[in-house]
C-alpha cells in the first residue's frame, strides 16, 4: 500500500513539471517592477472609450496613445473646440508624435491648457508644438517639464512667447535649457506681457540666464512667480534680480533654491527688500548665505511690509545672526511674515526655540488684527448714511 501511494505521489509531481513545463510564459509574472504600458488605439477608457472623438468633455486625459489614436485624435483637435484642458503627460508621444499633433493643434480655438510633462519631447517635439501654438493663439497653460528640451527648443518656445497674449503659465522644470536658452526665454519676454507664472528649475541658466530675465522684469514685464531652483545661479544672476525687485516690479514669489548664491548677492537683496512693496514669497534655500549676509538683509526685513514666506533653510547662519533677524523683525511694526523656515543651519536648539516662539506668537497677533480690522470694517460699513437710508426706505 505505501508503494503503490509512494507511485501515486511521483506520478503527480511529473504531470504537474510537465504542466509547469508546456505553461506558456506571462509577462505579468515577472515582478520588473514598472514599465511603460501597452500601446492603445485612443484614448483611456477614464474619460472616453477608444477610437472615439473627444466629446463634449472639459479635461480630456490621454495615456499612451498609439499612431493611429494620435492621427485621430490631430482631427478630433482640429476640429473640436469644446475641451479647453487636454493633458498628455506620460504618452511618449516623442518629437514625431508632437510634428502630428501639432498639425491639429494649430487650427484648434477651444485649448486653453495643454500638457506634455515627461512625453520624450525633446528640441523638436518642443518646436513642433510652439510653431503650432503661434497659430493657436488661446493657450493660457501650457507645460513641458520633464522632456529634456534644450537651448533649441526653449529658442522655439521664445519665439511664440513673444507674439502670445494669452499664455499666463509656462511651465519648463527639468529640462536642459542652460545659458542660451536662458537668453531667449528673457529676451522673448521683454516682448510679452501676458506671461503670470514662469517656472525653470532644475535647468542651467546660470548667471547669464538669470541676469536676461531680470533685465526683462527691469523693463516692466508684468510677472509674478519665477522660479530658478537649482540653476546654478551665483551672486550676479542674484544681483541682476535683486534689481528688478529694488525697482518695485510685480513679481510676488522668487524661487532661488540650490544655488550657489553667497552672501555678497545680499547686499542689493536686502536694499531690494526695504523698497519693494509686492514681494511676498522669497525662497534662498540650500545656497551659501553665512552670518554676514543678515548684516545686509537685516535692513530690508526691518522695513518690509509685504513678505509673508522666507525660507533660510540648509545655509550656513548661525545664532548670531538668527539674532540679528530677531531684532530687526520685532522692530518692525507692520511685519506681515507668516512663515520662517531656518532647518539645516549652525543653529543651536535654544535659538529654534526662540524664533519658533517669536513665529507662532506673531503669526497669533496678525490674525488677531486681521479679525480686528475686519469688525472695524463691517462696523463703519454698517453705522455709514448710505446704509442707514437704505434701511429705511427699503424697510430692512
Amino acid at each position: 500500500a505505501q508503494a503503490a501511494q509512494a507511485r501515486r505521489s511521483l506520478s503527480a509531481l511529473a504531470a504537474m513539471a510537465d504542466k509547469t513545463k508546456n505553461k506558456k510564459h506571462d509577462p505579468e509574472d515577472d515582478d520588473e517592477g514598472p514599465t511603460r504600458p501597452g500601446l492603445v488605439r485612443g484614448w483611456s477608457k477614464k474619460v472616453v472609450p477608444p477610437t472615439q472623438t473627444l466629446g463634449e468633455e472639459d479635461l480630456s486625459y490621454l495615456i499612451n496613445i498609439s499612431k493611429s489614436g494620435l492621427e485621430q485624435l490631430r482631427d478630433d483637435v482640429g476640429r473640436n473646440c469644446a475641451p479647453n484642458k487636454l493633458d498628455l503627460q506620460y504618452t511618449y508621444i516623442g518629437a514625431p508624435g508632437c510634428e502630428v499633433f501639432g498639425k491639429g493643434l494649430a487650427t484648434n480655438e477651444g485649448l486653453e491648457m495643454l500638457s506634455v510633462h515627461n512625453s520624450e519631447v525633446g528640441d523638436f517635439g518642443a518646436q513642433a508644438i510652439a510653431d503650432a501654438l503661434c497659430t493657436q493663439k488661446g493657450l493660457r497653460e501650457m507645460n513641458f517639464s520633464s522632456n529634456e528640451i534644450g537651448d533649441a527648443g526653449a529658442r522655439a518656445i521664445g519665439l511664440w512667447l513673444r507674439g502670445s497674449t494669452t499664455i499666463e503659465t509656462l511651465l519648463l522644470t527639468y529640462n536642459h535649457i542652460g545659458e542660451e536658452g536662458g537668453v531667449h526665454l528673457g529676451s522673448a519676454m521683454c516682448e510679452n506681457r501676458s506671461l503670470k507664472v514662469l517656472k525653470l528649475g532644475l535647468n542651467d541658466l546660470g548667471d547669464v540666464g538669470a541676469r536676461s530675465i531680470g533685465e526683462a522684469l527691469e523693463k516692466g514685464h508684468p510677472l509674478l512667480s519665477l522660479d530658478l531652483g537649482s540653476n546654478g545661479v551665483s551672486n550676479d544672476g542674484a544681483e541682476a534680480l535683486a534689481e528688478a525687485l529694488r525697482l518695485d516690479c510685480p513679481l510676488q514669489q522668487l524661487v532661488l533654491r540650490i544655488n550657489r548664491i553667497g552672501d555678497d548677492a545680499m547686499r542689493p537683496m536686502g536694499l531690494a527688500l526695504e523698497i519693494n512693496k509686492n514681494l511676498w514669497e522669497l525662497d534662498l534655500q540650500g545656497n551659501s548665505l553665512r552670518a554676514e549676509s543678515m548684516d545686509y538683509l537685516g535692513p530690508g526685513f526691518g522695513e518690509n511690509h509685504t513678505l509673508r514666506r522666507l525660507n533660510l533653510e540648509d545655509n550656513f547662519l548661525t545664532d548670531a545672526a538668527c539674532k540679528t533677524l530677531l531684532h530687526v523683525l520685532d522692530k518692525n511694526d507692520n511685519l506681515q511674515l507668516r512663515e520662517l523656515k531656518m532647518k539645516n543651519n549652525l543653529v543651536t536648539s535654544l535659538m529654534v526655540t526662540q524664533l519658533d516662539l517669536y513665529m507662532r506668537t506673531h503669526v497669533n497677533d496678525l490674525k488677531h488684527k486681521r479679525k480686528t480690522d475686519k469688525e472695524e470694517r463691517r462696523s463703519t460699513k454698517a453705522s455709514s448714511p448710505g446704509n442707514r437710508t437704505k434701511s429705511k426706505v427699503g424697510g430692512f
